[in-house]
């Protein structure tokens, strides 16, 4: 994906707007794969004024082995699950998806522990890897979303979403243009 289709997309996005260069948001994923473009195919940097990293997922590798035999046999459990079920695709906006992940990931329930530890494992904080980046990057710009609330996937999701970050990436958008 970083040598070839976000390639491809950043062409094609100068090819259509007839700009030289361009910003970049990722997030989570997407913030790995633009890595992997930068280092693989580091002509591409030339066509990027900046590239902002919303809750980049690069280091998975951390979370250990077990933990994440467990989370692919899992997946694969829920795939199989689906497919008997004709679901092929999971979205949160999806009725039964918020159905069932209200049921089991509820206060009362059984599985809620289990439930708010596989998704802090997948998307929560890990601020000691985040400072390891930070001291080795650099033109890095540090922004830390002022909320005790704002999670992983409150990027997509969040209420506050644009007063809280992109309203700030805008303004640092037209510092670059300047």
């Amino acid at each position: 994906m970083g040598i070839y289709d976000m390639p491809a997309m950043i062409d094609r996005i100068i090819q259509e707007t007839k700009q030289e260069k361009m910003f970049v948001v990722t997030h989570s994923q997407g913030g790995a794969v633009f890595f992997v473009m930068a280092s693989e195919r580091p002509e591409y940097q030339k066509k990027i004024i900046a590239h902002f990293a919303l809750a980049p997922g690069t280091f998975e590798s951390r979370i250990g082995i077990s933990v994440f035999k467990a989370l692919c046999l899992l997946a694969d459990y829920g795939y199989r699950v689906g497919k008997s079920l004709g679901i092929y695709e999971v979205h949160p906006s999806n009725k039964l998806v918020q159905r069932i992940g209200g049921k089991i990931c509820r206060d009362e329930s059984p599985l809620q522990l289990a439930c708010t530890t596989i998704i802090d494992l997948l998307v929560g904080s890990h601020g000691e890897l985040n400072a390891e980046l930070y001291e080795t990057l650099p033109n890095v710009e540090k922004f830390l979303v002022p909320s005790d609330v704002f999670a992983h996937v409150d990027f997509l999701w969040g209420e506050d979403a644009n007063t809280l970050v992109y309203d700030k990436i805008l303004s640092v958008m037209e510092r670059y243009r300047k």
